[in-house]
């Protein structure tokens, strides 16, 4: 008889762990955030520069680019400089 109500106690018990684990998960459901993903366009074509002679002995060229600034400017034009 012992085996039977420590059966009996085992499912009350698993019962128990699993309902109060379902309203843990519904409790926790009601307070999920909406996430927005906003992808970026991909930016224009590169425009064409006019490298203008080099400064000094060894400097680089760094070509101009597209930069994005964020969603209300968009892409923003960076000119080409030497360094």
């Amino acid at each position: 008889m012992m085996g039977k109500e420590r059966s009996l106690c085992m499912d009350k018990r698993n019962l128990i762990i699993a309902i109060t684990a379902l309203f843990l998960l519904t409790l926790g459901s009601g307070c999920a955030r909406k996430v927005v993903v906003y992808e970026k366009p991909a930016p224009p074509a590169p425009k064409t520069e006019i490298r203008p002679a080099s400064p000094y002995h060894g400097a680089v060229w760094v070509p101009g680019h597209w930069e994005w600034r964020n969603r209300r400017r968009g892409y923003v034009w960076v000119p080409g400089h030497w360094r």
